[in-house]
């Protein structure tokens, strides 16, 4: 697999920053009947590897 050109240069800024890039795989926003539902797969999925705060 070919990185493109954004992923490096974020790759790269990221490594400037001292930052780790973690990557998922998630279901593409097409096999969710609404966008909203897509949406909130993906705060779920955040919310579980605790990259965002739980829900107060």
């Amino acid at each position: 697999n070919k990185k493109s050109k954004r992923v490096i240069l974020f790759e790269e800024t990221a490594e400037q920053l001292g930052r780790k890039v973690t990557t998922f795989t998630v279901k593409p926003s097409t096999t969710f009947p609404e966008k909203e539902l897509f949406f909130n797969h993906l705060i779920g999925i955040l919310r579980m590897n605790n990259f965002i705060p739980p829900m107060k």
